[in-house]
């Protein structure tokens, strides 16, 4: 609510809006016409990154303790490998 009340508040202090308003718009007409679609640019940036916030928000809450502590390569399939010798009798 703040930035589009800071963004409308901005655009209303504009020329454009000025020549609309002695041509005889309405305050209506001006809002719709004239300031809502200037002010969209920012709520659709706020939106991108509100949504990216939650993204990764929800990615780091997922697997809480793997970010901080580096696992070793190969550390992953190490147990696949010892149980894969032991099928194919020690290869």
């Amino acid at each position: 609510m703040r930035l589009t009340g800071a963004s409308a508040l901005g655009d209303l202090q504009k020329e454009y809006v000025t020549a609309s308003r002695v041509a005889g718009a309405g305050t209506v007409r001006l809002m719709f016409s004239q300031v809502l679609p200037n002010c969209a640019a920012p709520l659709i940036v706020q939106a991108t990154l509100g949504f990216s916030s939650a993204i990764l928000g929800r990615a780091r809450l997922s697997r809480p303790g793997r970010a901080s502590r580096p696992q070793r390569s190969g550390a992953r399939y190490s147990h696949r490998r010892a149980i894969t010798s032991k099928a194919h009798g020690g290869l």
